[in-house]
């Protein structure tokens, strides 16, 4: 799902999103879609949401996921913890302030 705003949210989540959608690849608009549904999740944890929704197994997307992360503007990483997913000291990813007053 590529989705930037669900059909359910407000018309300025549409807004933004549709300002941010050009500007983003393919792999960066997947991994922005999903910061937007699970919030404060480490790499490792949206690699696996994103698993348990496409097929196969968490190990395979969490570079992808990790790289992306970096790259996107409006993410930023949020507080460290231990992943529910490797068991290491992570940190979580989450939208900035300004981005979430965009998406409200």
């Amino acid at each position: 799902m590529n989705h930037l705003a669900r059909n359910t949210d407000p018309e300025t989540s549409h807004i933004a999103a549709a300002n941010i959608k050009p500007h983003l690849g393919a792999q960066q608009r997947m991994v922005l879609s999903y910061v937007l549904r699970f919030p404060s999740l480490t790499s490792a944890e949206l690699a696996k949401e994103y698993a348990r929704e496409h097929g196969g197994i968490w190990e395979q997307y969490r570079n992808r996921f990790s790289r992306r992360l970096k790259e996107l503007p409006g993410i930023e990483q949020g507080d460290k913890r231990v992943c529910g997913v490797c068991g290491n000291q992570s940190v979580t990813w989450r939208m900035t302030e300004q981005q979430q007053e965009l998406f409200a």
